[in-house]
């Protein structure tokens, strides 16, 4: 806004959830915002489509300022992976641009594809999901955030949790921090405290407690390796889902994840979802063009989800095998295995047997790089000494890039990996180093058929390594 400081702009958001039939049936947004626009300028946008989920239907649409009703005209572009429908306005603007419509929660059935869980959409007791399917995009800039609920209407014991906190919050951040973000309300139940918080809605078929408890442990011991200060807290979301198979997603100091009647739940199998969403965090870098860095975002966060569960003592050794031997048998059976980074990223959402290319070409490349800087720097030194600076650029405002993992790695070992960075990247078979994984474990050579088809091809067979007697 014309002679506003950037600090001094501010984003006022309010949330009426409308109750009917045990759940949150819609809920009335309104926004109020510091920001401008000339004639013919985007003045704000819907995510008409996030990987395939769609933004929820909405109703009613109003755009004012103060001089009345803004003309706009819409158009829809694209950013792969994700369809924007843009508004822009027909004349200048002049003060605060006020936008308030009606939205309605997607309706989903048990042959809705499960993810990303970036849909607001309701379950018994209410309704919970991202900013990316129910809150406008507004102008670039850095605002003063301020989220209000209006709970008039609602059941009593009523309540709304943002990925910041419970009840009306303010805070600093990029006009996106609306979106991606979580968002619950209504008959929310909950394990929390003022930095850490769980929360679900009706009775989860596990032990709500235990997880919670193993979720927070988990995040000490994520945060204090990471270096998070844990100034900003963290929360964690569930859902019931309707179909037969669940995940979750992680956004900005949160994630949400899913549970269903099909599927045994159990806080054992939860472990490593919610450690791997929970890493998601911390290491990321810079992903343009998309794909091109999906493998230290997803590597990272299955590497470390495995290994510092361990490391810590929270999971065992046996366990950490088992975690170790799935990674392999998916990874090595995938019949897309020989898809470059960047073809697998094409096809990441037509395709869905690309999307865990990332997850295991990240992780037994991450732990090659890890053995072979341990080796070049006799164990001093490890792939922990790559993946914290870059962390650490991350959490000061900056993403690192894939060169700045390769020149990372040379400044800790004088290791070259530029050849062996080119061939994970170009899709290149990963032979899994024999002392992976902290030298716990050795492995052989075995032969499976790929999946949904009988070709033959490698894979790996872990098991516990035995330990050296001497003589």
């Amino acid at each position: 806004m014309a002679g506003k400081k950037e600090s001094e702009k501010r984003i006022e958001a309010k949330l009426r959830p409308r109750w009917g039939n045990d759940t949150v049936q819609a809920m009335d947004v309104s926004i109020a915002a510091d920001c401008r626009a000339k004639q013919g300028d985007i003045l704000f946008r819907f995510q008409k489509e996030t990987v395939t989920i769609p933004f929820c239907p909405i109703q009613d649409l109003s755009v004012q300022d103060d001089l009345g009703d803004i003309p706009l005209s819409e158009t829809e572009t694209e950013e792969y992976p994700v369809k924007f429908r843009c508004f822009a306005a027909e004349r200048t603007t002049r003060g605060k641009i006020r936008i308030s419509y009606h939205l309605e929660p997607r309706d989903i059935s048990n042959v809705t594809h499960y993810g990303p869980y970036f849909d607001f959409r309701s379950e018994w007791g209410g309704a919970n999901g991202a900013g990316v399917t129910c809150m406008p995009l507004l102008p670039e800039g850095t605002y003063r955030i301020c989220l209000k609920w209006d709970l008039d209407g609602m059941p009593e014991h009523s309540r709304g949790v943002w990925s910041f906190g419970e009840g009306d919050q303010e805070r600093e951040g990029t006009a996106d921090l609306l979106l991606y973000s979580f968002y619950a309300v209504g008959l929310v139940q909950s394990v929390a405290d003022e930095r850490f918080g769980f929360y679900w809605f009706g009775q989860p078929p596990f032990d709500v407690k235990q997880a919670a408890e193993n979720v927070k442990r988990m995040y000490g011991v994520m945060a204090e390796f990471f270096g998070d200060p844990q100034t900003e807290g963290y929360r964690v979301f569930a859902r019931k889902d309707p179909f037969e198979k669940s995940g979750g997603t992680a956004l900005a100091r949160s994630f949400l994840f899913g549970y269903n009647d099909t599927t045994k739940t159990t806080v054992e199998s939860l472990q490593n979802l919610l450690a791997h969403e929970m890493v998601h965090n911390w290491p990321h870098m810079d992903d343009h063009p998309y794909g091109s860095c999906t493998w230290f975002t997803e590597g990272t966060a299955e590497f470390y989800s495995v290994m510092l569960p361990f490391r810590s003592g929270i999971v065992s050794l046996e366990d950490t095998l088992i975690q170790i031997q799935e990674r392999t048998d998916q990874y090595f059976a995938n019949p897309t295995v020989e898809l470059s980074n960047q073809e697998a990223a094409g096809l990441f959402w037509s395709d869905r047997r690309t999307q865990r290319l990332a997850y295991g070409r990240g992780f037994f490349f991450l732990a090659n790089v890890d053995c072979a800087i341990r080796r070049a720097t006799k164990g001093e030194r490890s792939i922990d000494d790559v993946v914290k600076p870059l962390t650490a650029m991350y959490l000061s405002g900056t993403s690192g890039t894939n060169q700045d993992f390769i020149r990372l790695v040379r400044e800790v070992s004088g290791l070259d990996i530029q050849s062996a960075f080119e061939d994970m990247e170009n899709g290149v078979r990963l032979v899994p180093d024999p002392d992976s994984f902290d030298g716990c474990f050795s492995r052989d050579e075995v032969e499976i058929c790929q999946a949904d088809s009988e070709k033959k091809t490698i894979s790996y067979q872990w098991k516990i390594r035995s330990p050296k007697t001497e003589t």
